[in-house]
């Protein structure tokens, strides 16, 4: 049979939360599910009257433009519609200051992102538009300002703004009546801080800022004509996403004085931002200052020491020069993803162009347990860096000369508190002594036992290194000049969804993986923000399933589909994802947009045209592959648990039952019945051959493939036959004991198959996908959070990735594990008219959760004890459903439904009712 979690969709995330203006910013035409529409208005004629302009300079890549029209008699405007873009084309799609729009001095919204065609298309973006109430249109006139990027010249910004005065109506359109400023000095853009792709790092010169040019009476006399660039050559369309939010004046909750020229800064979560510092005349001495910014920490916290560059790669550093004479105004222009930043002031640079630190001299020192250690620095030299700490059995040796040394953590036997507790005795201070032992780990080491001994009866010594440097103590704990971030993301809606438990533990991972959604994602789904920029068919299933069960619009998926699917990537599971994607957008939203639209394509990434007429297994040794795929089955390549790589493999193969599947409902349902049936005989085929060839009878398990993969059994072939309903039921506990002692084996993306796969099997009631959620083996969320992030990793450790970045959605797969799985909350039809609700709760005592849908909320509590089980539903207005409870272990099959007793149906080990109504609270229990 099909298994109920074949279909769960791609989504990303939306923004802060937070809301520069009271505006409100909707896609044109845009329509949230269940009667909630956003306002329209007619764009049909949108680049009619308008003209693409530009600064007229060949070298003009940042430029300010404004346009300060007065309302005549000064009469009082009611509303404004504003639609915007700029050219992009190529991997400048990364790249999002494209245009950032201005409304008399308030910041209104920055763009436009990705488009939905092919990335090789030149001015591939489509427009946003937004929508003004008077609050945002006080006073007797309006100041458009743009403030835009290019690398491709002259570039193109095109706007038209429409003004409503009640009774009457002006537009205001891009031409070139409108004053434009190369700001290109300003940025003094060098270099690039992006990973794979080009961004310039801009080293502001405070000096060359033109002032308050989006206000109202600016003198731009000095500004020149904007010069009207060639038509965009097709027709403007309007994006289908909301606009991103953009919040200015973002203050980072922790603010620490290094010395008197380093601060350190903490935004406490992940961000995409960029920074603004406003300086008053003379409050900065120094000529230089030096911002870094990155995810990740490479000392104790507050030292100031970041991990830089980045593991993804990037670049975040930028050298600006303050305004000695003048207030110096300083701000980003494209936005990098981080957690931590730096703030050094300094009056030389190195020939590298950034701040020229003075050299600092280094010690180290190895003693034995019981022994004192006594670190000091020269005169007028603190310690400024604890560069090595371990307490158990470190390698390495210390030259003594120069502080040298090849120190290194022995893990078998380490203290993993060693840095910060050397750091709190000894940084900042000119001389300190250690009492190498126990004791001095003891209440803060967790690879210890409770003294803080981290190897029972082995003989320890402790390796320390630390660097001086001149003392420079702080003489102020104020930064002396305003520090913030403006911040960009999808809009975010935080009454759409919540879970508790009685898991703390499961709380903070889902906490952890709602984050993620709610501050990585701009207008697609990407894998992350940081290193690559880029939309891949796998993380956008991933992530799209988990904001449609966080947020209740849906179109942010479905610009993200069809981005994905124009522009595919090189895995054969990522294209066979596709149909899977396109049949979770249907389900949730109701659309079968995406179906009609590719369905040439989505035939053809199932790769069902290379299936062996013999075998009926897909086998790429008779068919040539799609141009530039390969199989991954999991990444990084070492969580792969050995899997045996064939041109029959088993993943493959699972993959395409589960899209076949997808395809033959999506046929049935416009009109592809021919198809339909095809597919549905494909996919049982194949169902049937996998388990003839595939299937170890012995052993009960899926082997990795043929053509000499038949003696191997890895994690992946299991989890991926289970999830796409190949496995048979027969085997399903064989396959649940294997599961439960190999554990979290594979990557943050396998773990996605691996729990929908086990809540398939629902013979344990969901104990032990629970389990591995709220593990904190290293493959686990639970490390994920013990090593302070606060969105999801790329990978579950450093080790396994080296290059990881630490704002990866792809990795949020509890979020569908518990709803579709733990909560059991399934559309049976499209848009939720019928759903099934199973919970599989394991060992929790409470569920309290909302989960959004197209027409509205469920909302759903749970009690659950060894002995009884009782369940509060409120469901949509409109939709019906099918509620099955636990047998407990209880004899007879009665269920009390809002106080009634009811005959349940069976199923498996649980008891179903059918034809419960939204829109009223429902009570089932058993007990």
């Amino acid at each position: 049979g099909t298994s109920p979690f074949m279909g769960i969709m791609m989504i990303q995330w939306m923004a802060t939360g937070l809301v520069s203006v009271a505006a409100v910013a909707t896609a044109a035409n845009h329509e949230f599910g269940g009667g909630v529409h956003a306002r329209k208005h007619d764009t049909s004629t949108f680049g009619s009257a308008s003209q693409p302009i530009w600064h007229p300079s060949s070298r003009a890549n940042y430029v300010f433009m404004r346009k300060e029209v007065p309302f005549s008699g000064g009469a009082k405007a009611k509303s404004a519609t504003i639609a915007v873009t700029a050219a992009v084309s190529g991997s400048r799609e990364k790249l999002l200051g494209a245009y950032r729009l201005y409304v008399n001095g308030k910041t209104i919204g920055i763009g436009p992102g990705r488009g939905d065609v092919s990335v090789s298309a030149a001015n591939h973006t489509a427009f946003d538009t937004f929508h003004l109430t008077a609050d945002e249109l006080s006073g007797g006139s309006m100041v458009l300002g743009l403030q835009s990027y290019a690398d491709t010249l002259p570039g193109k910004v095109i706007l038209e703004a429409n003004i409503s005065f009640g009774t009457s109506t002006m537009s205001i359109v891009s031409d070139n009546t409108w004053q434009t400023f190369d700001a290109t000095p300003y940025y003094n853009p060098k270099g690039n801080t992006g990973g794979a792709y080009q961004c310039p790092q801009e080293h502001i010169v405070a000096s060359l800022f033109p002032g308050e040019w989006t206000l109202a009476g600016y003198n731009a006399a000095a500004w020149v004509p904007a010069t009207e660039s060639a038509p965009f050559g097709f027709e403007l369309t309007p994006k289908e996403t909301l606009p991103l939010n953009i919040t200015t004046g973002v203050v980072p909750p922790v603010i620490v004085p290094v010395s008197n020229s380093m601060f350190f800064f903490d935004f406490k979560t992940e961000i995409m931002a960029g920074i603004r510092l406003e300086i008053p005349v003379g409050a900065v001495k120094a000529k230089y200052i030096q911002l870094t910014l990155s995810e990740e920490l490479d000392g104790p916290y507050g030292s100031g020491q970041l991990l830089f560059p980045m593991r993804t790669g990037n670049n975040y550093r930028y050298v600006f020069t303050p305004d000695s004479a003048n207030p110096s105004v300083i701000e980003l222009h494209e936005y990098a993803l981080f957690r931590y930043g730096t703030l050094l002031l300094c009056d030389s640079l190195d020939t590298k162009g950034e701040c020229d630190v003075p050299t600092q001299a280094s010690q180290c020192v190895v003693a034995n347990e019981m022994t004192t250690i006594e670190l000091g620095c020269a005169d007028k030299e603190i310690i400024s860096d604890i560069e090595f700490a371990d307490y158990g059995e470190p390698t390495g040796t210390c030259t003594g000369t120069g502080g040298q040394n090849t120190f290194a953590v022995n893990k078998s036997c380490t203290t993993d508190n060693a840095a910060s507790v050397v750091q709190e005795l000894c940084l900042h201070k000119q001389q300190c002594s250690l009492t190498v032992g126990n004791t001095l780990f003891a209440g803060g080491c967790h690879s210890c036992l409770p003294d803080g001994d981290p190897c029972h009866l082995m003989l320890k010594h402790m390796s320390v290194a630390v660097a001086c440097a001149p003392n420079q103590q702080r003489v102020s704990s104020e930064l002396p000049f305003s520090l913030a971030a403006w911040t960009v993301a999808y809009p975010w809606n935080e009454e759409d969804s919540h879970f508790h438990s009685s898991s703390e533990m499961l709380n903070r991972v889902y906490e952890l993986c709602r984050n993620t959604l709610r501050v990585t994602s701009l207008d697609t789904t990407t894998d992350s923000n940081t290193r690559e920029r880029l939309p891949y068919e796998a993380d956008g299933y991933i992530t799209g399933n988990s904001r449609y069960l966080l947020q209740r619009e849906t179109n942010w998926q479905l610009h993200s589909s069809k981005h994905n699917f124009v522009n595919p990537t090189w895995p054969t599971e990522w294209r066979q994802f596709m149909p899977l994607i396109a049949r979770e957008h249907w389900m949730q939203s109701g659309s079968t947009a995406l179906a009609v639209d590719y369905w040439d394509l989505l035939s053809n990434s199932t790769q069902v045209r290379c299936v062996n007429e013999t075998t009926q297994l897909v086998d790429f040794s008779h068919c040539a592959r799609q141009p530039g795929t390969r199989d991954i089955v999991d990444w990084p390549e070492d969580a792969r648990d050995g899997y045996v790589m064939t041109d029959v493999n088993t993943v493959i193969n699972a993959f395409l039952v589960g899209s076949l599947k997808a395809m033959a409902e999506m046929g049935h349902a416009i009109g592809k019945e021919s198809d339909a049936f095809k597919f549905e005989a494909q996919a049982n085929a194949t169902v049937l051959s996998m388990r003839k060839l595939l299937l170890d009878n012995v052993s009960g398990l899926m082997v990795d493939g043929l053509d000499g993969a038949e003696t191997h059994s890895a994690w992946h072939a299991q989890t991926n036959s289970l999830w796409h309903g190949v496995t048979p039921a027969s085997s399903h506990n064989q396959m649940l004991e294997f599961l439960k002692k190999k554990r979290v084996v594979g990557s943050v993306y396998a773990v996605f198959s691996y729990l929908m796969g086990l809540y398939a099997i629902d013979s344990d009631h969901g104990t032990t996908a629970l389990e591995m959620m709220t593990q904190c083996d290293d493959n686990s969320w639970c490390h994920m959070l013990s090593v302070n992030a606060t969105a999801t990793m790329e990978a579950w450790t450093r080790d396994e990735k080296p290059n990881l970045s630490w704002s990866h959605p792809w990795a949020t797969a509890p979020i569908t594990a518990i709803v579709r799985g733990l909560l059991g909350l399934v559309p049976a039809l499209p848009t939720y008219t019928r759903w099934v609700l199973k919970p599989q709760l394991g060992n929790l005592t409470f569920v309290d959760a909302r989960v959004p849908s197209t027409p509205g909320f469920f909302d759903i509590s749970i009690n659950a004890t060894s002995y009884s089980f009782s369940l509060k539903l409120l469901a949509p207005l409109n939709t019906s459903g099918q509620v099955c409870v636990p047998a407990m272990g209880l004899p007879g099959s009665i269920v009390t439904v809002d106080g009634q007793t009811i005959t349940g149906t069976a199923s498996g080990d649980y008891f179903c009712v059918d034809d419960l109504l939204g829109g009223k609270m429902h009570m089932i229990s058993r007990a």
